[in-house]
């Protein structure tokens, strides 16, 4: 699992006019990892800064004491470790769904509490597997598009294979090439999921 974002230091825009101290280190690096759990995040919480203390008084002592950088991600990281019914047990791609739902909401419960009256708007795109499902949200609240997210099914091996095949036999990328299993998940301003189990490769919604 794997995740590409732009690394800078100094101060964070979170889209919405609120900027926060960010540190280019290890530790702020994606996935964020824990037991069996790797997580990845593509947005940003509005507001990170004035909800940061509620969020930390909310988790539990074992999900602060995952913490060791201080991007508003890996505590959306820690959020969803509390959501979970068990932190060692294999669970299902619902159940792992269910927990990115229940962290969402946790997410704009506490942005609501810092803006009587409104919540405002954050882009949620999480990705988190447990090596053998892969389960992520594309959800931002409020009317503008969440930042794009595309999955692919089968290895990347496979389809390296399939498109260096293509080019031999002198076929454009696109037709025959694996970029068909190359999907565009859809934009929600609801709680939608999409899950994957690796293993198998079969998808549960």
């Amino acid at each position: 699992m794997g995740h590409v974002r732009a690394a800078f230091s100094g101060v964070e825009d979170d889209k919405v006019g609120s900027t926060f101290s960010v540190r280019v280190s290890e530790e702020n690096c994606h996935p964020f990892t824990y037991g069996r759990y790797s997580f990845c995040h593509n947005g940003g919480v509005t507001d990170f800064p004035k909800m940061k203390r509620a969020l930390q008084q909310s988790l539990s002592d074992e999900a602060y004491s995952t913490i060791q950088g201080n991007t508003d991600s890996e505590h959306c990281f820690a959020i969803f470790l509390d959501q979970l019914p068990s932190k060692t047990e294999q669970l299902t791609a619902d159940e792992i769904a269910e927990a990115l739902r229940a962290t969402i909401r946790v997410i704009l419960n506490l942005a609501g509490s810092i803006a009587p009256g409104q919540v405002p708007p954050s882009s949620l795109n999480f990705a988190v597997s447990d090596g053998v499902h892969c389960v992520a949200t594309r959800f931002r609240n409020g009317r503008s598009e969440p930042p794009s997210l595309y999955y692919c099914y089968g290895s990347l091996r496979e389809k390296l294979a399939r498109r260096q095949m293509a080019r031999d036999a002198g076929v454009e990328s696109g037709s025959g090439s694996g970029t068909e299993d190359i999907v565009e998940m859809a934009a929600s301003n609801s709680v939608g999921i999409e899950a994957e189990t690796t293993s198998q490769g079969s998808r549960s919604g």
